[in-house]
């Protein structure tokens, strides 16, 4: 299991996003609509999506040299 170390390194841009992303929605969503915040979250959705399916194949390539 991880240490705390790694969760300080994902902590900090976590807060930032979580903090930074209503005002730059509000602003997406008074100046380009509600197609506009939507397009952006789907956008969001599929990059998370894929970087996780990315991460798990690298996460089977590590585990796999591991045990040889």
């Amino acid at each position: 299991m991880a240490g705390p170390g790694p969760l300080r390194h994902i902590a900090l841009p976590l807060n930032l996003i979580s903090a930074a992303s209503p005002p730059i929605l509000a602003g997406l969503l008074t100046r380009g609509g509600s197609n506009a915040v939507l397009e952006l979250a789907l956008t969001c959705s599929v990059g998370a999506l894929v970087m996780l399916a990315i991460l798990g194949r690298r996460r089977r390539e590590v585990a796999i040299a591991a045990t040889r």
